[in-house]
């Protein structure tokens, strides 16, 4: 049903039918655990809406926004910070003793 949502809000992007495809689809990718693309599809968004109205027109969309941006560049700061998964499956089958 994720992959239909995904498709179907690339389609709109493609089209360039409205701007707000941007932002609907980094929030579906948020959703989805691709952090990183989502917060360039959503830093894509905020930059068109700055350039075409000088500001977002919406006061709490803004807002929201933001928080959303700050959380996604708190958990790809995270997940930079950790080990990589990888790593536990090489000790575990390494046989050697050393």
């Amino acid at each position: 049903m994720i992959i239909v949502l995904l498709s179907a809000c690339e389609r709109l992007i493609i089209l360039q039918t409205d701007p707000k495809e941007l932002r609907d689809y980094g929030a579906l990718l948020y959703h989805c655990g691709f952090y990183k693309e989502a917060l360039q599809y959503l830093t894509v968004y905020q930059d068109g809406q700055k350039e075409s109205l000088g500001l977002i027109d919406n006061v709490e969309e803004e807002e929201a926004l933001e928080k959303l941006k700050i959380r996604l560049n708190l958990i790809l700061m995270e997940e930079g910070w950790s080990p990589p998964t990888d790593n536990k499956s090489f000790l575990r089958n390494n046989s050697e003793p050393w």
